[in-house]
């Protein structure tokens, strides 16, 4: 994982431009998909006030990836609850879910 506060906002930054592109596809985005984008920047704003200290920190490349593993998993675990609310994950939303994994195992691991 990349340990440049710079570099990694813009893989991120590179991650909500494809979700958005993907909640488009159908053009309309539904309310479930809002959702889960609304998690996702939300989380995203949220790592934004951490990163000065996870910047700082004296965490190991290891370690500075399993952190930022642990909340993308995170992330994934509240899109996935929030898409199963009604009771149904559509296809449309198994796509941001599988996008949100494939980041994940292709940037973080």
């Amino acid at each position: 994982m990349y340990r440049d506060r710079e570099e990694v906002f813009i893989h991120i930054k590179k991650l909500c431009d494809n979700l958005q592109a993907i909640a488009l596809e159908d053009d309309q985005i539904t309310d479930d998909e809002q959702a889960i984008l609304d998690i996702v920047n939300n989380a995203i704003q949220n790592l934004e006030e951490q990163t000065i200290q996870i910047f700082e920190s004296e965490l190991d490349n290891d370690e500075f990836s399993d952190l930022l593993m642990e909340i993308f998993n995170d992330i994934v675990k509240n899109v996935v609850n929030t898409a199963k609310l009604d009771g149904v994950i559509t296809s449309d939303e198994q796509k941001l879910i599988d996008r949100i994994r494939q980041f994940i195992s292709e940037e973080l691991s």
